[in-house]
């Protein structure tokens, strides 16, 4: 019965002109959309990681109204664009991670549950629970034991998500 709605619909699909695919003009305008769109998103990681770009880090990059120098270095309290950044930040990220690390366990079942059933969830989910929940605990100790030292670069978090929530 799917294979034959299948079959039907392709049909349908062929002779209403709907399967024919795009037009070389629509082809170009897609491109020339996504060009544009690469742009933004290369102006916008100018604008989020400063010291990326080949251009020197002593220009001044502008977004919008504001127009912000990256030559200043940044400071060891700073918290930036709404997450923790700087000695600080790597503080209080890697005491959160250290704490909050076992939370792992039950949302690795939760979401293995809702993915594969109850009983993966309840083997696998846990097994990947306890393997993330030490990750995340571990990497909450190292932050916060070399949490003055700016390592990675700039104090970037050594996990992605920074925080379990």
């Amino acid at each position: 019965m799917t294979i034959r709605c299948c079959v039907f619909l392709a049909i349908a699909a062929t002779v209403s002109g709907c399967a024919t695919g795009p037009s070389t003009e629509e082809t170009q305008q897609v491109q020339l959309q996504l060009n544009a769109l690469q742009q933004r998103i290369d102006v916008l990681e100018q604008v989020r990681h400063p010291g990326v770009s080949s251009e020197s880090t002593t220009s001044e990059m502008s977004f919008g109204d504001t127009t912000r120098d990256t030559s200043a270095p940044r400071s060891v309290f700073s918290f930036g664009q709404g997450s923790a950044s700087g000695a600080v930040g790597k503080l209080f990220r890697g005491g959160v991670n250290l704490v909050t690390g076992w939370v792992e366990i039950p949302k690795r079942v939760q979401e293995t549950s809702q993915r594969s059933g109850i009983a993966a969830g309840l083997t696998w989910g846990l097994l990947r629970g306890l393997g993330y929940g030490f990750i995340r605990t571990a990497g909450g100790l190292y932050e916060l034991v070399t949490f003055p030292v700016p390592a990675p670069a700039e104090y970037q978090p050594i996990m992605q998500p920074p925080f379990i929530f």
